[in-house]
């Protein structure tokens, strides 16, 4: 494919919590965790992903054979070649200092371990979508037709980073990746809850 969507390694952000039991790290936890953008609450750990575009760095070609018309102009159909979008995550949860009697402490470890993985999913879900984007940019073509050959190829780019431009600008780009978080935890219930009765 000439537009590909390249996947960046998530960058892991741990914050620090305490407490000697788990209500307390808890309570610990809606106070300096992360908030999620889609409903403003704080939670236990949260993905936020971004996809990189800079059609600055893309190149061109031509999308089939140039038409000369009977009038004399030429159209040219135009399409992305070698564009490279960037797909970025960051993940935050947290880090507890260890000081939990045994049974609190096993049941914070399977928390985290399950957060972790829960988190994960967001990464995958979020790089699907970037991954369809990139088809769906593919697939767009700028038309445009001069009595010059070369300047109806230059017209036809020009016409293709408008119609990129206009669909997928970086606020539509965010909307749609948050949206890809927001039906997931909808549909997972926010992710895994720490059990606040084993002590």
């Amino acid at each position: 494919m000439t537009v590909t969507a390249k996947k960046e390694r998530t960058k892991v952000v741990k914050y620090k919590v305490k407490g000697a039991t788990l209500p307390d790290v808890w309570k610990d936890i809606l106070k300096k965790g992360p908030k999620d953008p889609n409903d403003n609450k704080k939670v236990a750990a949260l993905t936020t992903t971004k996809l990189e575009v800079d059609a600055k760095k893309a190149k061109f070609k031509a999308d089939g054979a140039i038409i000369e018309n009977s009038d004399g102009t030429y159209t040219v159909k135009a399409k992305f070649d070698k564009f490279q979008l960037v797909h970025r995550a960051e993940t935050k949860y947290p880090d507890h200092d260890g000081k939990l009697s045994m049974r609190p402490l096993i049941e914070w470890g399977k928390f985290v371990a399950r957060l972790i993985g829960h988190e994960g999913l967001h990464v995958k879900k979020s790089q699907d979508e970037a991954d369809l984007i990139a088809k769906e940019i593919a697939g767009l073509r700028g038309e445009a037709t001069s009595d010059d050959k070369r300047q109806a190829a230059r017209d036809a780019a020009a016409e293709l980073l408008k119609l990129f431009a206009k669909t997928y600008n970086e606020k539509k780009l965010d909307d749609r990746l948050n949206g890809v978080h927001s039906k997931f935890d909808k549909s997972s219930g926010h992710g895994p809850k720490l059990n606040l009765k084993v002590a």
